[in-house]
């Protein structure tokens, strides 16, 4: 029996509505200008290493896949002939059919009308919210990774509900392309995913034996994936960048972290000195030709990548709004309803989450949809620390997808807890002793394969 409800027609036909209007609403009034290019990254006659750049070597060549980014978005560019406004538009109904496909799957796993339709609210606010949707407007990596992200959220999720070989499939289908689209997509995986899809596979004795063999078999193949994405992104150098970027940017300004690299190990002169301030795109990247900073370059790729990861907050991406979508679409909400935009805001939407989680989870007997969200919150959470302090260059806009995530996920935890604790006080103990029948039942004939 399908614990699924699906959307139906008329959802359906509004969605398309929907998506229609948003269209018009982002794409509408800069459509003319067709999009063109407007940071480095994208285009630059001078560089080797832009997306526009690595997508000119195409799938085809040997290089493209050792080129300084990683593959998913430079192929996505070269997929529709490196036109601006047909990537844009592809952009922008890539990022409205994953919002669709996160609501179609909350409103079809949510047993509880009214939650169910709070969070669809919830995930719709946050997605027309201006800070999120206006990267579907540039070419760049945000848009798609957001997307992306969604998806295999929804696809989890699924997963959590109802466990099949084909849902499980799919969500590690989903986690690797996403963790192709950007090098830092690889950290979550790694450190959250993987562990815990390994850990459900070898001892989540209520699922199949295909399910957990799955479970096992992705976690496997994307520790492959991202170790392909490390090599090729080392191979090219590109790793190099973000620690030039947080020398000069964050450490030598600073000087407590200086102190502290200094005990590390890392070797001051005045040829360092004067990169105070600098990034490593600066003077010609002197961070790599400077003779007087040899020393320092070998400290770099040793001692110093492994002394970086310090502690160290995020905007509204007015420096990416180039087509004015701010002017058309919100910018924050009252008492941050869709997703939190302050510190206390995020303590708060932890709390509640935290909260209702830990109460689902002593209550009510379904735990796969509270692994899920929990788990979820925690890789979303490494996904937002890593990407700030990873590169002091473009904090904001590295960090974009990650707090779209973190939004969202807030959204459907809390969800999820206020669904099994609704559901838990609606039920009685037959009611919950008859559903974990049917869920065993469910189980052995997916492993008969019937």
């Amino acid at each position: 029996m399908s614990t699924t409800r699906p959307l139906g027609r008329y959802g359906l036909y509004l969605s398309a509505v929907v998506v229609g209007l948003f269209c018009l609403r982002v794409l509408g009034e800069p459509w003319s200008t067709h999009f063109p290019p407007m940071f480095p990254d994208a285009l630059n006659p001078g560089r080797s290493d832009t997306y526009y750049a690595v997508s000119r070597l195409t799938p085809f060549r040997p290089s493209f896949y050792f080129a300084p980014r990683p593959v998913l978005y430079p192929a996505f560019i070269w997929l529709f002939g490196r036109s601006s406004q047909l990537i844009v538009l592809a952009q922008t109904l890539l990022y409205c059919g994953a919002v669709g496909v996160v609501c179609a799957t909350a409103w079809s796993l949510l047993r509880t009308r009214l939650i169910a339709g709070l969070a669809v609210a919830g995930i719709v606010l946050t997605a027309i919210e201006v800070r999120f949707a206006l990267w579907t407007t540039q070419i760049l990596s945000e848009s798609v990774g957001i997307s992306l992200g969604l998806l295999a959220i929804a696809a989890w999720w699924r997963v959590s509900a109802e466990p099949t070989k084909r849902r499980v499939t799919w969500a590690w289908v989903w986690t690797i392309v996403w963790l192709l689209e950007r090098d830092s997509h690889t950290l979550p995986v790694l450190l959250v995913v993987v562990p815990l899809a390994g850990a459900l596979g070898l001892w989540a004795r209520r699922s199949s034996e295909e399910v957990r063999r799955q479970l096992i078999a992705g976690a496997l193949i994307a520790v492959v994936a991202c170790g392909y994405v490390y090599v090729a992104q080392s191979h090219s150098g590109r790793n190099r960048y973000p620690i030039e970027d947080n020398i000069g940017l964050r450490v030598l300004p600073n000087p407590s972290l200086r102190q502290w690299f200094v005990a590390g190990g890392m070797p001051v002169n005045s040829a360092l000195e004067g990169r105070t301030g600098k990034s490593a795109f600066d003077d010609d990247r002197l961070f790599e030709t400077d003779p007087d900073l040899t020393h320092f370059r070998t400290w770099m790729h040793g001692p110093g990548s492994r002394r970086l990861w310090r502690p160290l907050l995020s905007d509204n991406q007015a420096a990416y709004d180039g087509y004015g979508v701010v002017h058309r679409l919100p910018k924050r909400y009252p008492l941050e309803i869709g997703g939190p935009d302050t510190p206390n805001g995020l303590l708060g939407w932890l709390l509640v989450a935290a909260g209702t989680l830990a109460a689902a989870a002593a209550l009510s007997r379904r735990r796969g949809p509270v692994i899920f969200a929990a788990g979820g919150l925690l890789a979303v959470l490494v996904d937002v620390y890593f990407s700030f302090v990873g590169d002091a260059l473009e904090v904001s806009r590295h960090v974009v997808g990650p707090l779209d995530r973190l939004n969202v996920m807030l959204i459907i935890a809390v969800a999820i807890g206020a669904d099994l604790l609704w559901q838990a006080r609606r039920s009685n103990p037959d009611d919950e002793h008859a559903a974990d029948a049917t869920e065993q039942q469910l189980s052995l004939r997916i492993a008969d394969g019937g």
